[in-house]
């Protein structure tokens, strides 16, 4: 049984490596929303598969 995971590329400017800030400009986007952004990735799928169950 597999799950059929949608993907999302996410583009963050103005940071390196574990999203630490490069420059003097902020991150974008900033590092709370990227982390709700792949917290619902896991997530979902998840709550999807009890569901399920």
């Amino acid at each position: 049984m597999g799950l059929n995971l949608e993907t999302e590329l996410i583009v963050v400017s103005g940071a390196g490596h574990g999203l630490k800030q490069m420059t003097d400009n902020p991150i974008s986007p900033s590092r709370e929303v990227v982390g709700q952004i792949v917290l619902e990735f896991f997530i979902k799928p998840l709550v999807i598969q009890v569901n399920n169950d």
